[in-house]
């Protein structure tokens, strides 16, 4: 949807229903607290209500870009939303956005989707002889989400864990922002997320496939609206 000075208008009532006011407004506000300029919700509103549209790129402009990823990550967290967190993740996210086409994205890092082939179910710690009894049991009827520094290490605990002919890794965007856009994937796969023998909700999942799985991841990066890289792998398992 485009942006526009009406659409950010209703984005803006919303995040005042969640607790958005000015003193979050100065986190992404082009004056901040700058002495003698005014920077208040009420004025930037009044300011929206004049105009019927804007200049790309101006600072009005990118203040409503910021308006709309804050609003987008506010209806992510689960529980208390602390806007200043949102604010100065949204300032580093259009920061790193201004750049990425003229830096490449780290090549490793991003998010993958593993499925496994062992009918009789392993633990997910089984290199792990210390915890292997107490840690949650998967098989093929299972499959995971996941964030990676570095995509080509993670595949190797994987192996480690399963033995590489039980694992089928598979890597599905490069991106800068995992932290976030996992938190996001998670909270919308949280249904079919399965609970370890302590009661904690896991990352991995039971009764979705991994095509539906990419489908979430999709769907939630453009929600984010964080620049990211399709990973296409012609062959499983990083043969390609």
């Amino acid at each position: 949807m485009d942006i526009t000075p009406k659409s950010v208008l209703s984005k803006i009532k919303e995040l005042e229903h969640l607790g958005f006011n000015d003193d979050h407004f100065q986190f992404i506000h082009h004056w901040g607290n700058l002495k003698g300029k005014d920077s208040s919700l009420e004025s930037h509103k009044a300011y929206l209500k004049s105009v019927r549209s804007y200049q790309v790129a101006s600072n009005n402009f990118k203040i409503a870009e910021k308006l709309a990823k804050c609003l987008t990550l506010a209806k992510s967290v689960e529980g208390d939303i602390n806007f200043a967190d949102i604010c100065n993740q949204v300032n580093g996210i259009l920061q790193n956005k201004q750049h990425s086409n003229r830096s490449r994205l780290n090549p490793e890092r991003g998010l993958y989707v593993v499925t496994l082939n062992n009918q009789h179910p392993i633990s997910a710690n089984a290199d792990d002889k210390r915890i292997a009894h107490i840690a949650i049991k998967v098989n093929r009827e299972n499959c995971k989400f996941g964030k990676a520094v570095n995509l080509s290490n993670r595949r190797k605990n994987y192996y480690k864990t399963f033995g590489e002919e039980n694992v089928n890794f598979q890597p599905v965007v490069l991106l800068s922002e995992i932290d976030i856009a996992e938190k996001e994937v998670l909270r919308r796969l949280k249904q079919f997320r399965q609970v370890s023998p302590s009661g904690n909700l896991t990352e991995w999942l039971h009764g979705i496939n991994s095509g539906q799985i990419i489908e979430v991841i999709n769907e939630a990066l453009v929600g984010l609206g964080f620049q990211h890289d399709n990973f296409l792998a012609k062959e499983k398992d990083g043969k390609r």
